[in-house]
Order: structure tokens, then sequence, then C-alpha cells
């Protein structure tokens, strides 16, 4: 089972991410999806310039510093965050012992939380226009 097999259906960089101890992650398999997975960003990033203003993302925005910094502190918070929300069920599960429901009652604040400083961000930026702290 390599880096193309279609019965899997996930791209090259999560097939050896879950695949890479079994496998080496100097082998081979693992080394080819490596290759795979950057060539594919290099592609989506040429293809995204050649796209223009009717690319997913025009690359003309990485040119504003505010926007690079916010999607790079984006992606870097996002990882951290889902990472985080995908570990603590099983953290709970496989160290404290509570089961798959209640661990998952557990999580109630944390989402409570999130989604109530959401809707209070979003009217605060509404109501004062600002979204920026720093100027």
């Amino acid at each position: 089972m390599g880096c193309g097999d279609h019965r899997r259906r996930r791209g090259p960089l999560l097939l050896v991410a879950e695949q890479g101890q079994d496998w080496g992650w100097t082998s081979a398999r693992s080394l080819t999806c490596f290759a795979v997975g950057i060539i594919g960003v290099i592609a989506w990033v040429l293809i995204e310039l050649r796209m223009g203003d009717d690319a997913l993302i025009p690359m003309r925005l990485f040119g504003n510093k505010v926007f690079s910094r916010t999607s790079i502190l984006s992606v870097l918070v996002g990882a951290g965050m889902f990472g985080g929300m995908l570990m603590i069920p099983q953290y709970l599960q496989i160290v404290k012992g509570a089961s798959p429901t209640k661990s998952g009652l557990l999580m109630l604040p944390l989402m409570l939380g999130m989604m109530s400083a959401s809707i209070a961000t979003g009217r605060l930026i509404a109501r004062t226009g600002r979204y920026k702290i720093f100027r």
C-alpha cells in the first residue's frame, strides 16, 4: 500500500502521518508521500498565481502584512485549538477513565466558552467597527 493507494482517499501528508510509524519516517513510501505533498502545495500556489483575482485566495493579498500575519497566526491557532479539542476527549477517556459520553459532556464548558467568546467578539467588532487593537 503506497502513496497512490486510492482506496484510502486521503492526502499524502495525512497518509504518512497515519502510517509513518509503521513504514518508518525515512522509508521510500514516506519520502514519496512527502514529495507528493510538497509538489501538490507548489502546484497549488502556481495555479493560484496564474488565476490572479479569480483564485480561491488571490496571492496579492499576501503582500499585505496584516493579512499575511493573520493568516499564519490563524493556521497556528487553528492547529493548536483543533488539536487540543481532538486530544482532550482522548485524554479524559484514556488517562482519567471517563466514558466517551462523559468526556463529551466534560467538553461542554469549552464549547460554550468558545461560542460565547465568538458571539461577543462579533458584536464588539460590529459595534465599534474596529478589528485591530493596535494601530
